[in-house]
């Protein structure tokens, strides 16, 4: 449904269903609300990640090609301020990606090497753990046949002693041989610096097809893809943006001014205004205050003559 939703979009303008001779101001522009502004400037990074554990969600404004023409249409003033929004709001991006790699590099310090958990591994130690008991046992046994004089018992018992010694030699080196093997088979993980994924590193010129095939299988994956279209745009972003500097179109930092400026002639004009209030009131007090002693003085003098 979104899928057709855009083609027609495409093909008839995001303002398709509006009815003829009706008003402007209720067809969809630009700069709306509800119009994705990552999609007007290059690409909606909630299209990069679809059903991934980076997955960002449907993103729930327009995405419309009309829309972005008349965006790109628009002055370079206009287009570099959103230009810098969307620069920031990768490079957000960008370090979730990079914290991703950190992690995965110390999971992979973490992780025991693959052939410790080998079963033949695993018995070939537990057999001479139990032959190196049984050897310690033995030892106590001749140091008492020693001590009570019984020379023809402690030599059998150390010559089972030796035998015992040989066996756990032979173990060793079987180990050796079993682990030098397992570790040439072992195909070494190493963590992808792009997307924090594991990869396969073999240097064994008989899978290099093989491998090949999986390195190509690596990098198109949505992960390795979305993180890879993320870095390029950020490096054409810089490289676009070079030299320029985001307050100089800043339109909402230029608002502020301009609004504190006004406030400020406001708190100028209040102050004038109180003092001219206050000047004017007393003028009127003086007066009648004059104008009250004149008239006291007046009926005085009537009464006098």
């Amino acid at each position: 449904m979104d899928a057709q939703r855009a083609l027609l979009d495409q093909l008839m303008g995001i303002n398709r269903n509006a009815i003829q001779g009706e008003d402007e101001d209720n067809t969809v522009k630009w700069n709306d609300s509800n119009v994705c502004v990552w999609y007007l400037c290059g690409f909606c990074p909630h299209d990069l990640f679809t059903n991934t554990k980076e997955d960002l969600g449907p993103c729930p404004r327009v995405h419309s090609p009309p829309l972005r023409e008349d965006f790109l249409a628009k002055d370079e003033d206009t287009r570099t301020r959103y230009y810098f929004k969307y620069l920031h709001y990768l490079q957000g991006l960008q370090a979730r990606g990079k914290q991703r790699v950190s992690r995965a590099k110390d999971r992979l310090k973490l992780q025991a090497p693959s052939h410790l958990g080998d079963p033949e591994l695993r018995r070939q130690t537990k057999e001479m753990d139990d032959l190196q008991m049984r050897c310690k046992s033995l030892e106590k046994k001749i140091e008492e046949l020693g001590e009570k004089g019984q020379v023809q018992e402690a030599q059998e018992t150390l010559q089972e002693q030796e035998s015992l010694k040989a066996k756990i030699s032979n173990l060793k080196e079987q180990q050796k041989l079993r682990t030098t093997q397992l570790e040439a088979r072992a195909k070494p993980l190493i963590v992808c610096d792009v997307c924090g994924g594991l990869i396969i590193e073999d240097s064994n010129t008989k899978n290099a097809k093989h491998d090949s095939r999986r390195a190509t299988a690596h990098k198109a994956g949505r992960l390795h893809e979305g993180f890879s279209q993320i870095t390029m745009k950020i490096a054409e972003l810089e490289e676009q943006l070079k030299g320029k500097r985001e307050e100089d179109y800043d339109r909402s930092s230029s608002r502020g001014r301009r609004r504190r400026r006004s406030r400020s002639r406001d708190r100028r004009k209040d102050r004038d205004g109180r003092s001219y209030d206050r000047r004017r009131d007393s003028r009127e007090r003086r007066s009648r205050r004059e104008s009250h002693d004149s008239d006291r003085h007046k009926r005085r003098e009537r009464r006098y003559y």
